[in-house]
């Protein structure tokens, strides 16, 4: 498999997938009742423990001031759109 074949795979078509999942997984759990916030933590945790063994895997530990504000800034902007999303599914009913 050439090596932009499988850039793509890693980087396209498994993450869209996965990404796809999560929707499903997060309509799911709010459903099932699970506030905002506890979601929030919840995912969050395991974020946390998905980095580390990626850190450990790879040995990659590099980081900056700015890469580590710009990362910062990543989560909060996802963080913000995954509570808003919860938001919209647990008391507006909205079928996203």
């Amino acid at each position: 498999m050439a090596a932009s074949t499988l850039g793509y795979f890693i980087g396209g078509i498994i993450p869209a997938l996965l990404l796809g999942i999560y929707s499903i997984l997060q309509k799911v759990s709010t459903k099932q009742g699970i506030g905002p916030g506890m979601l929030m933590m919840v995912m969050g945790f395991n974020i946390m423990i998905v980095g580390l063994v990626y850190c450990l895997v790879s040995k990659e530990y590099s980081i900056s001031i700015r890469s580590g504000l710009t990362a910062s800034l990543t989560g909060i902007v996802w963080g913000i759109a995954t509570v808003l999303i919860a938001i919209a599914l647990s008391k507006y009913n909205v079928a996203i």
